[in-house]
């Protein structure tokens, strides 16, 4: 399994995500205790064992799976994987811990997203030992070896179960879906906001883009896909006013527009967005952005039903 440098020590993986290349990113820090960064779907499970065996790394060594959150496309092969690492635990956020044992509303909620596609697209995720799990407290930290001590921030903008990680010692930060999503097939800088339901939090993600201003860190390392390429501000500005956009979307005097007219809206921003990027809208980039459109909708409907549902 070919992988690519993220950061010092760090190994880009390619999870192969929903069978197609550039979609979902797992990462290998090559510390004295090596650790897993998000294990990715079920289906990528012999990715993972194939990376091991063309890295020299025996899978008895491997010390951590650590998760930015516990979607099924970054935490659903977690269980089947630790399966073969029997000196592994999993780190994972307080309010994810229990879902890993008790997979169920997980599933469910998944589903509810992705309908009768989800088996195909990721497949489904096994319990995790509750006494292999390892839950940081506050800003905890984790201390790997060689220099990599990594760092833990909440990060709720896209799931309350999400953290930031920083490894202090690649000076990278491995930012899951709390940053945007990077569309390298259509610009290798093409970021949008993963707005998925039903946790999507515009404010707290706003938050998260600040605090990538005050942790600078020398990469970010998206869930999807790989290093970004520009410097943190950059990222930070672009996410802040897309994220404001997305929000703005779906705003009413006293309900919430329709999922369809979200939708409409969201493909009619996106193409205007693309046009200041001196790229047309075609069937190609349709058929690329098509999911992501239909679950971010989602998000925003979502977010201003809880809104201004009454407490």
């Amino acid at each position: 399994m070919v992988t690519v440098d993220g950061a010092p020590d760090v190994r880009v993986v390619d999870l192969w995500d929903r069978g197609r290349p550039r979609q979902t990113s797992g990462y290998l820090i090559g510390a004295p205790r090596p650790a897993v960064v998000d294990a990715g779907p079920a289906r990528s499970i012999q990715i993972w064992l194939e990376t091991f065996r063309d890295l020299g790394i025996a899978p008895a060594d491997v010390a951590y799976i650590v998760l930015t959150h516990i979607h099924l496309d970054h935490a659903g092969g977690t269980g089947g994987l630790l399966s073969h690492l029997p000196a592994a635990r999993v780190v994972v956020h307080r309010r994810g811990a229990k879902h890993l044992v008790d997979p169920g509303r997980l599933v469910a909620g998944a589903r509810a997203v992705f309908g009768d596609k989800l088996e195909a697209y990721f497949g489904l995720p096994e319990p995790v030992p509750e006494a292999r799990l390892f839950v940081p407290e506050g800003e905890g930290e984790l201390d790997l070896g060689g220099g990599h001590r990594l760092r833990f921030f909440d990060a709720p903008g896209h799931a309350r179960h999400q953290h930031m990680i920083l490894d202090t010692g690649a000076g990278c930060l491995f930012s899951g879906d709390e940053l945007g999503g990077c569309f390298v097939d259509i610009a290798d800088d093409y970021v949008l906001p993963d707005a998925a339901p039903n946790q999507f939090d515009p404010d707290a993600m706003v938050r998260s883009a600040r605090l990538l201003l005050a942790l600078r860190p020398g990469a970010v390392l998206l869930g999807h896909f790989g290093r970004y390429p520009r410097d943190c501000a950059s990222l930070s500005g672009r996410l802040c006013d897309q994220v404001e956009a997305f929000a703005a979307l779906g705003r009413a005097n006293s309900h919430p527009p329709t999922l369809e007219e979200v939708r409409s809206r969201l493909a009619e921003h996106v193409r205007g967005d693309l046009e200041g990027w001196g790229l047309s809208w075609s069937p190609a980039l349709e058929r690329e952005l098509a999911e992501h459109l239909d679950v971010s909708a989602q998000g925003i409907v979502d977010y201003h039903v809880r809104r201004l549902r009454p407490d």
